[in-house]
């Protein structure tokens, strides 16, 4: 399979296992840092206006990958944006 398929296409049922991601040495992204404050600014800014957040603890699912422990799945959610 190859990861240029529909590149400019966002797809959020694609396969994640097949991303290059930041990637790393010679070959890390020059905007890594950039698009990390950029996700985390638009993160901060969605928190700011959801109203009585609920996690689903049900959905609740992390990465079996030890060195990047982290949520896989984590649904959210939310009466309504103030």
């Amino acid at each position: 399979m190859s990861i240029e398929i529909e590149k400019r296409r966002f797809d959020i049922t694609r396969d994640a296992r097949q991303h290059l991601s930041f990637a790393a040495g010679p070959h890390f992204c020059l905007g890594a840092g950039l698009a990390r404050l950029e996700a985390t600014v638009a993160l901060s800014a969605f928190v700011d206006r959801v109203v009585d957040p609920l996690l689903d603890n049900d959905s609740l699912r992390y990465r079996p990958h030890v060195n990047l422990r982290g949520p896989e799945r984590m649904a959210v959610g939310f009466s309504r944006l103030g």
